[in-house]
């Protein structure tokens, strides 16, 4: 059964038998993907911008990374644009990442068995580790500021959709928005679908996280988010200490 959250639940709502899926596609899962790909050892994430700044100083060469309200805390290393995770930049090294919305839904997923994180860029192989799966997947939004995310409700209505087709079945009428949102505005693409998407920066755009991206100047970071399926990797968290990978799983 597929269920969506539009919104985190409340910490310890999964049980430790069942899968989530986090999506903060503007933009903390989509930098996720990105620094993995691009060589990034781990990504330790961080509630509150202190408990990242103490963190990081205990780990050698670690980038701090991350933003309050979009805006890149002072004494980071880099914000929360994907364009910022370059190879030279990441080949190697930790890091230590703390966002307004992204890392909250993470820990709020913690009592799940396995907890991966979505992303366009990282769509398509998300689906393959899903779809032959028989315990319950919970697709969670992070939401801007405890409010639904247009971004994430699409993203995960795409997965959605993508995984009743493979024979999964709704398990809420959450599952049932996402994918008739997703039908109504990106019904062009699935998660089989490359490259770069430049319908889909229109439609990122409308939405509340959207509108804020450009507020703050960094309407490059749509463009780079609106990039489908250019990581085959599958993040994913994994416990003793927290923090986001590669999976192993083919």
């Amino acid at each position: 059964m597929i269920y969506t959250h539009f919104l985190p639940p409340v910490a310890g709502t999964f049980g430790s038998h069942e899968i989530a899926v986090v999506a903060d596609i503007l933009r903390a899962t989509s930098v996720m993907s990105v620094a993995l790909h691009s060589g990034v050892s781990e990504i330790f994430p961080c509630l509150e911008v202190e408990e990242a700044k103490s963190l990081a100083a205990t780990i050698p060469s670690a980038l701090l990374c991350g933003e309050r309200q979009g805006i890149m805390p002072e004494g980071f290393d880099f914000g929360n644009s994907p364009g910022d995770y370059t190879v030279e930049r990441c080949l190697g090294r930790p890091m230590v990442m703390t966002t307004t919305n992204g890392t909250r839904a993470l820990m709020a997923c913690s009592s799940a068995k396995t907890v991966y994180t979505l992303s366009f860029g990282n769509i398509g192989k998300v689906f393959d580790a899903l779809k032959s799966l028989d315990q319950p997947i919970h697709l969670v939004g992070s939401g801007t500021d405890g409010q639904i995310s247009w971004e994430d409700s699409l993203a995960c209505g795409m997965l959605a959709h993508a995984l009743i087709q493979a024979g999964h079945e709704p398990g809420n009428d959450a599952t049932r928005i996402a994918i008739s949102l997703y039908q109504n505005e990106l019904g062009w693409l699935n998660v089989r679908s490359v490259g770069y998407q430049p319908q889909l920066v229109g439609v990122l755009k409308r939405g509340r996280g959207g509108q804020r991206v450009c507020e703050i100047g960094l309407e490059k970071d749509i463009v780079e988010v609106a990039r489908l399926n250019d990581f085959d990797i599958l993040t994913e968290v994994i416990p003793n200490p927290w923090r986001v990978v590669q999976s192993n799983m083919v």
